[in-house]
């Protein structure tokens, strides 16, 4: 059976590694946010879905859907500036 000290040390060593994983979360969404916005840059600057891929990491696939993403984004975004 667990002591009280066995406990205390355990909800210490849950808390911390709740709090790191909840860290590595929000670390892990802002890298992704930054690599999918330079994947539009790249894109718009005329580099191709297949290059891009190979320099990320990615299959062209998931590559050409982060850019459909991006452009529908930005002609939302533009749609909404005309409709003000």
């Amino acid at each position: 059976m667990a002591t009280g000290l066995d406990r205390i040390t355990a909800r210490e060593r849950l808390t911390a590694l709740g709090t790191a994983a909840r860290r590595s979360q929000q670390l892990a969404d802002d890298d992704r946010a930054a690599r999918d916005a330079e994947i539009e840059r790249a894109d718009l600057g005329g580099m191709s879905v297949r290059e891009i891929a190979e320099c990320v990491g990615l299959s062209h696939g998931h590559v050409h859907k982060v850019v459909l993403a991006r452009t529908a984004a930005r002609q939302e975004a533009f749609r909404n500036t005309l409709q003000v």
